[in-house]
């Protein structure tokens, strides 16, 4: 029911990079959904269309693959979590709520069914965990390497992991500088690819983003800071600065729709005092690293939902080890459990309401799906008589990534500060892209553009 609805600008990004493997272009885009580069991506680490590449080989499915490629990443996420509990000497009730409370987290889902690559990121980065445990070091540090391969923002995640093991695990099990090893092997092939196409050690297109002392977006052109840090640091911070708010604001929004981290928060604030001084410090420690952990989503501006995923999962397990393991009183552990069996029903219940609006959103909006891949056959057959020429989309973004992920012409997103370009910039920007046309959604069907 619910179908491709739920694609977004990025899903069909990564449809487009994955026939771009299956096709011989390796990573060559044809939709222009940044302006950082002009022929080789720089917009995804090439992880997750690698993995769809493979599935679609295989399986000829197209699209429909990524989705299918996450339900079973989320199934496997909801068993690994139920395995890592165990590991952990938590009871059976503390994974099986952990894992309902992200499986049924809202973005979570629409990462799911937008097919997407967080859930990979996320099932990786589990395994990682499930590794060291287990004491393989080295593959550890490779699956960690492996979730980079998959998101960007990974790379911190994965750092700040191995950092925590540094300073609180201290035995001989912890065999870091091996999971280091484990963790550059890992990255290698988006190195070698940068280094061989860029002559950069890491390419990515939001790195300019970040490094921007004015606020600013991965489509705007060109795709350079106006003012960067280097700049004027001072104004890079009181940007840095001005996104504590809408961050802690989005972090908080979001957590209302992660019940259980909420009701641990709460039970951990008024039982502090059962923890000791080694437990309250190691407390504050994984809390601080965790605060760092958001960092890349401070220096970009971008504060969606779906980027807590994790670090609300995380969060929870740490939580939930500190109490079951330090509050010994039984009615306490009662209560705690009553939480976690709250938690849980609120998540199924939200999950539950959201899948059946997609699903309904999916049944309501098929015509209109269908009318788009009409518009889109239609513009093909122009397009056809003038493959050189690029349509500049000036309106819907999420259009304009599924006409070139769906044909392979040369397609563009209108920069998002066109409208306050100068003259010369805009000048500057349609010469980029001559030959072109403008595109308007919906399209008139009868004359090509």
């Amino acid at each position: 029911m619910i179908g491709l609805s739920q694609f977004s600008p990025d899903s069909w990004a990564y449809f487009e990079l994955t026939k771009s493997i299956l096709e011989g272009d390796f990573y060559k885009f044809n939709t222009y959904r940044s302006y950082y580069s002009d022929i080789y991506s720089t917009s995804f680490p090439l992880g997750y269309p690698a993995l769809l590449s493979a599935i679609q080989f295989i399986t000829g499915i197209g699209a429909h693959a990524a989705v299918i490629v996450n339900v079973l990443a989320a199934a496997a996420t909801w068993v690994t979590i139920i395995r890592l509990s165990e590991k952990l000497n938590l009871t059976p009730l503390a994974g099986l709520a952990i894992a309902t409370s992200l499986i049924f987290f809202t973005p979570y889902l629409d990462e799911v069914h937008s097919g997407r690559s967080m859930p990979v990121a996320i099932l990786l980065f589990l395994f990682a965990i499930n590794a060291f445990i287990s004491k393989y070091s080295f593959l550890s540090g490779l699956l960690l390497g492996f979730s980079v391969l998959v998101r960007f923002d990974y790379l911190l995640y994965s750092l700040l992991f191995m950092v925590a093991l540094i300073l609180l695990v201290r035995n001989r099990d912890n065999n870091t500088p091996i999971m280091i090893l484990g963790f550059i092997v890992g990255m290698l092939p988006w190195i070698s690819y940068s280094q061989i196409h860029f002559g950069k050690f890491w390419i990515s297109d939001n790195s300019w983003v970040a490094l921007s002392a004015l606020p600013a977006f991965v489509v705007d052109f060109p795709a350079a800071p106006i003012i960067s840090a280097s700049d004027n640091p001072l104004l890079w911070i009181d940007r840095i600065l001005s996104n504590i708010f809408p961050l802690a604001r989005s972090i908080i929004s979001s957590a209302l729709r992660f019940p259980l981290i909420l009701f641990l928060s709460l039970f951990l604030l008024l039982n502090i005092h059962c923890l000791d001084s080694k437990k309250r410090l190691h407390t504050a420690l994984l809390l601080l690293l965790l605060c760092v952990s958001v960092a890349p989503y401070l220096l970009t501006g971008y504060f969606d939902s779906r980027y807590f995923s994790l670090v609300f999962a995380i969060t929870s397990g740490i939580i939930i080890f500190l109490c079951e393991s330090s509050i010994l009183n039984i009615s306490k552990l009662i209560s705690f459990k009553i939480l976690l069996i709250m938690s849980m029903v609120l998540s199924i219940l939200t999950g539950g309401a959201y899948i059946a609006k997609q699903s309904l959103s999916g049944i309501i909006n098929s015509e209109k799906f269908d009318a788009e891949e009409a518009s889109i056959l239609y513009l093909n057959e122009c397009h056809s008589h003038q493959p050189d020429v690029t349509y500049i989309f000036t309106n819907n973004y999420k259009f304009a990534a599924r006409y070139g992920a769906i044909t392979g012409n040369r397609a563009a997103f209108i920069p998002s500060n066109y409208n306050r370009l100068t003259e010369e910039l805009k000048e500057q920007f349609l010469k980029k892209m001559h030959p072109y046309a403008f595109i308007s959604i919906p399209i008139e069907t009868d004359k090509c553009p």
